[in-house]
């Protein structure tokens, strides 16, 4: 094998164990979401459900379902949010553009620092959830103010994201976007590929 090959293998074999000793974030994972906020039109509370699967860095799939279903890709260079159409015959829309500064996958990212101050966000310990606070230029960019992480039978003890119950997103205008986890599974393996839209697969889905 050539040296130029065993350092690759060596230096992902150690980004893996950087992540699996002590990380908050773990290097992917897939979980199912409840989705709910209140309409600033109606004042009603809209719930979806969907799949949310991750992997560092910046690489997000988020698939929502129901009566406004819609797709979102990310990768580290680009992203695409796929509508598709009521008509089957029909064309869906699809939007590209650059990955940079999306909230989504920039919030997953800066999780790798834990649950403990850095220079994106400054964290509170509450009875029963910590208190994400966004740094001023960090908050520009993700457009949240604040985000709340709330465990599993109401602990605010544990250290993983796999305990998490439940995510409370604030953005600037107070208003929340709330994202409850179930069937929570880490260290999943994904290609890159997956990450990256293609109409046909969606099709095949």
């Amino acid at each position: 094998m050539k040296m130029l090959d065993m350092k690759i293998i060596f230096i992902l074999l150690i980004s893996n164990l950087a992540f699996a000793k002590n990380s908050f974030l773990p290097a992917s994972f897939k979980v199912d979401f409840l989705q709910s906020f209140k309409s600033s039109l109606t004042g009603r509370e809209n719930k979806s459900t969907g799949k949310l699967e991750y992997k560092f860095p910046s690489r997000v799939r988020f698939k929502v379902e129901g009566r406004q279903p819609s797709l979102f890709v990310s990768n580290p260079s680009k992203s695409w949010l796929y509508s598709p159409p009521f008509d089957p015959s029909e064309k869906g829309e699809v939007v590209e553009q650059s990955s940079e500064n999306l909230y989504l996958p920039r919030f997953f990212d800066s999780l790798k620092n834990g649950l403990k101050n850095n220079q994106l966000y400054s964290v509170k310990k509450m009875d029963n959830f910590y208190l994400l606070d966004f740094s001023k230029d960090f908050s520009k960019k993700l457009g949240m103010k604040t985000t709340k992480l709330y465990f599993k039978d109401g602990k605010a003890s544990e250290s993983q994201l796999k305990n998490i119950e439940k995510i409370v997103f604030t953005n600037k205008d107070k208003k929340d976007v709330v994202l409850t986890f179930s069937n929570f599974s880490e260290a999943v393996s994904f290609s890159d590929d997956h990450f990256v839209f293609e109409l046909k697969k969606v099709k095949g889905q």
